[in-house]
């Protein structure tokens, strides 16, 4: 999608969608990374998670400004214009799939962690 459209665009906006794509690849990997074992790990896992979810919602923000410009400012034929809201669209749908997913993810992780703690508080009685 970057490369098919105005060159003036490239520079800025795609390189802002690149660094984050590579932030949210980064804080998801690191995420995934960290096992729950106690509430220290549980709200480091959930921070990466959050940093992963913030990442992948500018995405779509980034997106969806850019395809304004684009669309206030050059003019795009009618036929363009209607490419470039598919693939608006279709980022937003796969941004607030994935941001669901990570939210599922976090749900999972609290009840791991609930069973952690109900664990040790019986092993302590």
């Amino acid at each position: 999608m970057i490369y098919n459209t105005p060159s003036k665009y490239r520079r800025g906006f795609g390189d802002t969608l690149i660094g984050c794509c590579d932030e949210a690849l980064k804080h998801g990997r690191t995420a995934n990374g960290i096992y729950i074992k106690n509430e220290m790990t549980f709200n480091f896992r959930r921070y990466e998670l959050e940093k992963m979810k913030s990442a992948i919602d500018n995405i779509g923000t980034h997106v969806y400004v850019w395809c304004e410009a684009m669309r206030h400012h050059d003019g795009i034929p009618e036929s363009k214009n209607e490419w470039l809201y598919d693939k608006e669209n279709n980022v937003g749908l796969l941004c607030d799939e994935i941001i669901s997913l990570i939210e599922g993810v976090k749900k999972y992780d609290k009840n791991i962690f609930l069973k952690i703690k109900e664990k040790e508080s019986n092993s302590e009685s």
